[in-house]
């Protein structure tokens, strides 16, 4: 380096610890994939026969598939909860989402950084109908022990490197950070929120060959596995259907490669809104330094 030149920021170490697992993982994604109530998808899931279907066992499968996929699409809110896990990585989010493509929740990288998180599709709503008008818009409440493990990956490269971090991270305490646009800011975000809405259209949109096992139980529901067909790309993978009443998508659980992953989905249509934070509690990172803060 020469003198004078300024240390660019290691997104890999001070960045890196808030990588959202499910941006690179989103391929992970097809017909079929991850799993039912966090703790219990850890878990193996549960024995089913996997032996060669009946065609009305497929007939089933692809038609509860389909018609768990709308319903997804069409709810006017739900809740998602994903685990994944790739490698030494560890990521959990806890989110919101609404019909507009907006969500709030919290998410845990695995490496002690914890956040809640605020995603505004479209940014403000300047006409009443509930949808964004503008940017997407992304913000961030980093936990003191997040900020604190920031500094101490800053400090690791370099007492320069280190006050610059700690300057940022004085800023960032008890506030929102309001996340910069591009694809590793508000972009990358926006992509998880819209995690529940890839999932229902390739759901209802590729049923072909899905077959629908015996009906198991987990936490005292009744649910029917569905299977993808081997050629699918979904890899080893499973989406429970609820059994009894309406087909809603309880969960996906499943591997891909050295990723797994489980995601489930609850509170559908239940009360639920989305507010920018307060401005009072808002930074906005300084012109060039915006990267300590990308996901």
């Amino acid at each position: 380096m020469r003198e004078g030149e300024r240390r660019p920021v290691n997104r890999t170490v001070v960045v890196g610890v808030f990588v959202v697992a499910l941006a690179a993982g989103g391929a992970a994604f097809r017909p079929v994939e991850p799993a039912a109530e966090v703790r219990a998808l850890v878990a193996p899931p549960a024995a089913v026969d996997d032996t060669a279907p009946e065609p009305a066992g497929q007939a089933r499968g692809e038609r509860l598939l389909r018609q768990a996929g709308v319903r997804l699409r069409d709810a006017y809110s739900v809740r998602m909860a994903a685990d994944v896990k790739q490698g030494a990585r560890h990521v959990r989010t806890d989110l919101g989402l609404d019909h507009h493509g907006n969500c709030s929740g919290t998410v845990d990288s695995g490496e002690g950084v914890v956040a809640d998180l605020v995603f505004l599709k479209g940014g403000a709503d300047t006409d009443g109908d509930g949808e964004g008008d503008g940017q997407d818009e992304a913000y961030l409440k980093y936990s003191d022990a997040s900020l604190d493990q920031m500094e101490e990956k800053a400090e690791a490269l370099g007492p320069e490197l280190g006050a610059r971090a700690r300057t940022l991270t004085a800023l960032a305490r008890g506030k929102y950070v309001k996340v910069p646009t591009g694809p590793k800011g508000a972009r990358a975000i926006g992509l998880q929120c819209g995690v529940g809405r890839i999932l229902a259209a390739r759901m209802a949109g590729h049923a072909a060959g899905t077959r629908a096992l015996p009906v198991v139980r987990r936490d005292g529901e009744r649910l029917v596995p569905l299977r993808p067909p081997g050629d699918s790309g979904a890899g080893n993978a499973t989406a429970y259907v609820v059994a009894d009443g309406d087909a809603y998508l309880r969960s996906v659980s499943g591997t891909s490669g050295d990723m797994r992953i489980a995601v489930t989905f609850t509170d559908y249509d239940k009360p639920f809104q989305v507010d920018r934070p307060d401005p009072a509690r808002v930074v906005v990172p300084p012109a060039g330094e915006g990267t300590l803060f990308e996901v």
